[in-house]
């Protein structure tokens, strides 16, 4: 009795892998009924990978398609067929990210760095590092003139951030200033939960920067950029904000202006600081 069943299931699992392996039939006919030939009547949708075997029937004229190419059905010579067609979009699949939304904000407020702002390096350990540890907001993101709340809802996720905004060092004395004097500086990405006071908000990601000065100059300009992306942020409730620090000048007869010109020949809007959040979630 027992070999009996054991030959029943080999029996089966071979069949079982036969049905598997089949070919696939698919008709434009509305009216299709299946035929005992085809191990499968598509009816509906049919996610495929790998290689995707067609009917060569030359009624239909189709080939196999091309790779990322998706089967469509397409009215040729006032008759439905289904056709191989280019997608727009790539299809996701489970694993890969989408984004869920895209935020932008800007300003022209900017941040003023002196002599008489003190200089501070950013903690070693980035999560230690706090907003009132010297830095200066230059962009918020707002939402019908309040703060914005950024509600990040799954756990698999992925924050892209994008901050730039033009950087300028000024001599402010009439006194000249000496070769390759430079000053230091960082700008990143705060978050804080919402509606908490902007000192309890964390550094989540920065980059460091510096401008140099040249002889016989008044003003030296660069751009400063950050891209990079956080990974699996906690769910919660969040507001967001990018802000800039001073963290060392070689003279005290500088002045830092970042997201801020003051030059007649420095646009205030191209200068101003823009920050880009892109919020992804894993399917």
């Amino acid at each position: 009795m027992i070999n009996f069943c054991q030959k029943a299931l080999a029996i089966s699992a071979i069949f079982l892998f036969h049905t598997v392996s089949s070919q696939v039939g698919i008709s434009a006919n509305p009216n299709f009924r299946p035929d005992p030939g085809y191990t499968l009547h598509v009816d509906g949708e049919l996610n495929v990978r790998g290689k995707f075997k067609t009917t060569s029937d030359p009624d239909y004229g189709m080939e196999n398609g091309a790779n990322g190419q998706v089967l469509q059905m397409k009215n040729v010579d006032n008759q439905l067929k289904p056709q191989w067609v280019n997608t727009p979009v790539s299809l996701l699949e489970e694993g890969m990210y989408y984004i869920e939304n895209t935020f932008t904000t800007t300003n022209t407020t900017g941040a003023i760095f002196t002599s008489s702002d003190t200089n501070s390096y950013v903690n070693a350990d980035i999560t230690a590092e706090s907003f009132s540890n010297g830095w200066k907001k230059i962009a918020d993101f707002k939402e019908n003139g309040n703060v914005k709340n950024f509600n990040i809802l799954k756990s698999s996720n992925n924050i892209n951030i994008h901050i730039e905004t033009g950087v300028q060092l000024r001599n402010t004395t009439s006194s000249s200033i000496a070769n390759l004097s430079n000053a230091q500086y960082a700008c990143g990405l705060f978050s804080k939960a919402n509606g908490a006071n902007d000192n309890t908000a964390k550094l989540r990601a920065y980059r460091v920067g510096q401008i140099n000065w040249l002889t016989n100059q008044t003003m030296q300009h660069t751009n400063f950029n950050l891209l990079y992306t956080i990974k699996n942020f906690p769910i919660g409730e969040y507001n967001f904000f990018a802000a800039c620090k001073k963290m060392k000048q070689s003279v005290t007869n500088l002045e830092l202006r970042i997201g801020q010109p003051n030059h007649n020949n420095l646009s205030q809007f191209t200068d101003r600081p823009l920050v880009k959040l892109d919020i992804l979630y894993q399917l």
